[in-house]
């Protein structure tokens, strides 16, 4: 069996910024299960486990089109700090979240602050960034309608 779309797979795996060789996640003890072809996972690196066996291991690079995106000027937001509830004791550094009309909600990290204004960047903290996964495959087997709820409950 290989690494194709509709199938259950779960992967050890390690992701490092490649510019830095940074640690930012890693999953080598306990595998992470996901459906494939139902963005589960970023694009980039799931299109390279395409065509795997269990057993094989990759070390990919995922360029930020393919991972996390662009780093995007427009989601980079001066709010009135009046806008901010009193009780909320605003720091560079922190997140707020906010949820739009649409129902969507809105992360951002506090970049700097004055009296009257918060800048809040909204890019995934990783966006822009190139990545360095390793992955192990661990296993691969057919989904069931179970794995397709849970995906359709994500999303």
């Amino acid at each position: 069996m290989i690494v194709q779309e509709g199938k259950v797979i779960s992967i050890l795996y390690s992701l490092r910024i490649a510019r830095s060789d940074k640690l930012i996640a890693s999953r080598l003890h306990k595998p992470l299960e996901f459906l494939v072809g139902k963005e589960e996972l970023i694009l980039g690196l799931e299109k390279e486990l395409l065509g795997l066996q269990v057993g094989e291991k990759k070390k990919v690079r995922i360029a930020p089109e393919n991972g996390y995106g662009l780093r995007d000027e427009k989601r980079i937001r001066t709010v009135n700090r009046s806008k901010i509830s009193e009780r909320v004791d605003v720091q560079e550094g922190m997140i707020l979240k906010r949820k739009l009309k649409s129902g969507e909600l809105m992360r951002g990290v506090v970049t700097s602050l004055d009296d009257h204004t918060v800048v809040v960047d909204c890019n995934h903290s990783l966006a822009g960034e190139t990545l360095a996964f390793e992955s192990e495959v661990l296993g691969i087997r057919d989904a069931t309608k179970a794995d397709y709820n849970k995906v359709k409950k994500m999303h």
